[in-house]
């Protein structure tokens, strides 16, 4: 038989479990991926405030960006070149994360070959502590980048995908070698 419910004047859950109030402010862990939020003095409720502050603080950045454009004469993030015109390292950091984002969209994988970079997050995998964005435009001869991409491709479709990025960066060293010493060695005659 279960055990009867508690009286209606027992506290339930027991008082032990509950936060003590002269304890002051308990600080939560943020979330993976979120800013921490600090508790508001003052009374309130503080996640409006805290939510505001962050608002700001990103229309702020947003600002930024719009002015180092509107300064550097940029129709497009495209065109951007960090570093140039006194543009913030923060500045050019937000461009960067947002053209990456836009890169995935914004590029299929056969645009992507074209283009001389492989995006693993178009075959679903993201490797731990890393960006997608796989850079093959060190490979000089385009027969050579591709069939590296293609291998690359074929590699993250396949069951025995990697888990780490570790084959995917010696591949792709590899094959940047390889290209310095074809061309080199066995420089090709346009003549």
């Amino acid at each position: 038989m279960p055990p009867p419910p508690p009286p209606s004047s027992t506290i339930w859950p027991p008082a032990a479990t509950e936060p003590d109030p002269g304890a002051g402010p308990r600080r939560r862990q943020a979330p993976a991926g979120r800013l921490p939020l600090a508790p508001v003095r003052g009374g309130g409720d503080s996640r409006v405030v805290e939510r505001q502050d962050i608002l700001i603080a990103f229309i702020g950045w947003i600002r930024s960006l719009v002015t180092t454009c509107r300064t550097l004469e940029v129709n497009s993030l495209i065109d951007f070149e960090f570093g140039t015109g006194g543009s913030a390292a923060f500045t050019g950091a937000i461009a960067k994360e947002i053209l990456h984002e836009l890169r995935l969209v914004y590029f299929t994988p056969p645009e992507a070959k074209d283009a001389g970079f492989l995006e693993t997050e178009h075959f679903g995998v993201l490797f731990p502590h890393r960006m997608s964005h796989i850079d093959l435009t060190g490979i000089p001869q385009r027969w050579l980048r591709d069939l590296t991409w293609d291998y690359l491709a074929n590699l993250l479709r396949s069951p025995r995908c990697p888990r780490s990025a570790g084959p995917v960066d010696d591949l792709r060293r590899a094959a940047v070698e390889l290209g310095a010493f074809l061309e080199v060695e066995a420089p090709v005659n346009r003549s």
